[in-house]
């Protein structure tokens, strides 16, 4: 299993055969295809970001070529003449405009990174008045065979119709520039390029059918054009080393054009990352072991478990801390039912928008995190960051200002939160789905403004603005402040024997995945039970009032289950034990002590205080406050 941990090569590569595998299993390039196309230049910035040492070795291993004042090329992937995968290349046109009107032998993507040109299609209409010239390029000769001169025939401007077809439209060009989406060409259409400013090399990443499918051919009216018999030259499959370090370097330049580079990562050993911050703690999520996969029925009540409550994935973990598996909900109108997908995990300590890139990229919206040993140590998905209560916006919008930046980097940064949160409001909206197409769509508008975001500092670090406001339940209760929300669902149509039976089956994988002892059950009438591990289900006694601490101790005498609490806003929420290392908790256990002549029980609230503060986890426990009182 390739992982996105420690080296980015690798995950270039992966990314490259996960191209040229969709590009067999289709016959042709899709929208998928013009998506992996972008993802891997994004890919590229981040490379040469993070570890640029790394990404030049990999690039200078590769093959070079040059069109003397045309074109340079630096050849990234090929695969082999008999198959159908894909040949990814890097074109670095010196001066564009000298190509000729050409057809190529394999269709192909292509997304410019640096510099902007003018794209100009052409086909022949019937004029008996004028004639032009075909011929057939020789690959890698530099040279032209006739097909036929002075044939009958006009050559014009053409646009792309709705159907791929070209439709003569004299003057009309397309524009094609850096932070434009990636483009398709077919293979069989005339075109020429513009370059409009000879000082700007234009860039461009170009992937493109393995197998070749038809000849080059170039087409001339002479009353118009050089004469492309005169104008040849041959290809040089050697340039020097100079040659090939100014390629680079040209390259390099145009992959961080916003920023500058790194030599080394700026990811600091030993400290805490950024991502860290924002992804959900592996002991505050759903998980299941690997057992369930077995169980259809099982896995039937956890797709509805995930339902109720708004769940996209949830892990499974085995026994070693290592996840192979998510278990994944459909997030397009294509899919339906519960999906099984290997996940491709990211290290802890890798950077925010790194695994923003990769979350995207993974097409699955979340991915496990790892620590030192492979461990999972949570998971991370875009919406975290777009439920953040608007601190991440803060911190990046603060990272990027507070360095009084001049290539727009504020700019960049906003445009890129905006399209986030759309991104993630679309594709985990279960009543209104979106189209694959529609979702891809979103995601190369995100990684348009990403992949520059990615470098405007090797230094960027959003940190975590502490949130200042207190969460929207009920300030008038501190049990309500304390309490976990919302407490885990199980949406059931009743309570008969076979409904919780259904419900005890997903319990029990619950507690043994989770550590979960109960789940609340909800009708769609709004009734309301617990079901427990130890003692079945319950009708509880619901808390939508205040409560003191006396009264609460007050409870334990005779009960010592968790509460059930009910907010303002119809959510439900649960307070056990652990909440009692929630600082608005401590506060009211630090009245209670101050009020109270029970000194054993004080001794022990003293303690539980001291050991929050230490370990920030709760070591009380409603029974042993229920044999002191």
């Amino acid at each position: 299993m390739t992982d996105f941990t420690e080296e980015t090569v690798p995950q270039i590569k992966a990314e490259i055969a996960r191209l040229a595998q969709q590009i067999r299993n289709s016959g042709d390039f899709t929208k998928e295809s013009v998506l992996n196309v972008h993802g891997l230049v994004c890919l590229m910035r981040y490379a040469v970001w993070k570890n640029e040492s790394e990404f030049k070795e990999w690039i200078m291993g590769k093959q070079f070529s040059i069109n003397e004042g045309i074109l340079q090329r630096i050849y990234l992937h090929k695969d082999i003449e008999d198959k159908d995968g894909v040949e990814l290349r890097i074109h670095i046109f010196s001066d564009g405009s000298e190509t000729f009107k050409h057809t190529h032998r394999q269709d192909f993507i292509t997304m410019c990174i640096n510099g902007e040109y003018e794209y100009a299609y052409y086909v022949i209409i019937e004029d008996s008045e004028a004639t032009y010239d075909k011929f057939e390029r020789i690959p890698n000769e530099g040279t032209i065979k006739e097909i036929h001169i002075g044939k009958p025939g006009l050559i014009v401007e053409a646009r792309v119709g709705p159907n791929g077809e070209l439709i003569p439209s004299p003057g009309l060009r397309k524009m094609f520039s850096e932070g434009d989406e990636p483009m398709f060409v077919d293979r069989r259409w005339h075109h020429t390029v513009n370059h409009l400013d000879e000082n700007i090399p234009v860039i461009t990443i170009v992937a493109r059918r393995g197998k070749k499918q038809g000849m080059t051919t170039v087409i001339q009216d002479l009353e118009k054009d050089r004469d492309a018999r005169d104008d040849q030259e041959s290809i040089d499959e050697n340039p020097d080393e100079n040659q090939r370090e100014e390629m680079y370097t040209r390259v390099k330049q145009a992959l961080l054009r916003r920023g500058f580079s790194s030599s080394k990562s700026n990811l600091v050993k030993g400290r805490r990352s950024d991502l860290e911050l924002y992804m959900i703690q592996i002991n505050k999520m759903v998980r299941f072991t690997p057992e369930v996969l077995d169980d259809d029925d099982l896995l039937n009540y956890i797709e509805q478990f995930m339902k109720s409550n708004n769940f996209t994935s949830v892990p499974i973990i085995n026994k070693k801390g290592n996840c192979k598996i998510i278990l994944r909900r459909s997030v397009s109108l294509e899919q339906d039912g519960l999906q099984k997908r290997t996940p491709r995990p990211l290290r802890k300590g890798e950077h925010l928008l790194g695994a923003v890139l990769w979350n995207v990229l993974s097409r699955d919206l979340v991915v496990p995190i790892i620590d030192e040993e492979d461990k999972v140590c949570g998971l991370f998905s875009i919406s975290d960051l777009v439920e953040s209560n608007d601190e991440f916006d803060r911190a990046l919008i603060y990272s990027i200002a507070k360095k009084k930046r001049e290539d727009g980097g504020e700019r960049i940064a906003r445009n890129f939160l905006e399209r986030l949160k759309i991104l993630s409001d679309k594709a985990f909206d279960e009543d209104n789905k979106s189209s694959k197409d529609d979702l891809d769509s979103m995601i190369n508008d995100l990684m348009l403004a990403l992949g520059p975001l990615i470098v405007i500092s090797p230094d960027l670090d959003q940190g975590r603005f502490k949130e200042i406001m207190p969460k929207e339940v009920d300030s008038t209760s501190w049990l309500h402040q304390s309490a976990n929300w919302p407490m885990y669902k199980y949406d059931v149509p009743s309570f008969d024997d076979e409904t919780i039976k259904g419900a005890k089956t997903l319990l029990n994988a619950l507690k043994k995945g989770s550590d979960m002892d109960q789940i609340l059950l909800e009708t769609t009438e709004g009734e309301v039970r617990v079901l427990r591990i130890d003692t079945g289900i319950e009708h509880p006694e619901i808390i939508d009032g205040y409560l003191t601490i006396d009264d609460l101790f007050t409870r334990f005498k005779s009960d010592c289950s968790p509460l059930l609490l009910k907010g303002e806003d119809g959510r439900y929420g649960i307070f056990t034990s652990d909440e009692f290392a929630n600082p608005q908790a401590l506060k009211e256990l630090a009245t209670y002590i101050i009020n109270s002549q029970n000194s054993k029980l004080n001794d022990l609230l003293k303690q539980h205080i001291t050991n929050v503060i230490a370990k920030t986890h709760s070591t009380l426990t409603f029974e042993q406050i229920k044999q002191l009182l």
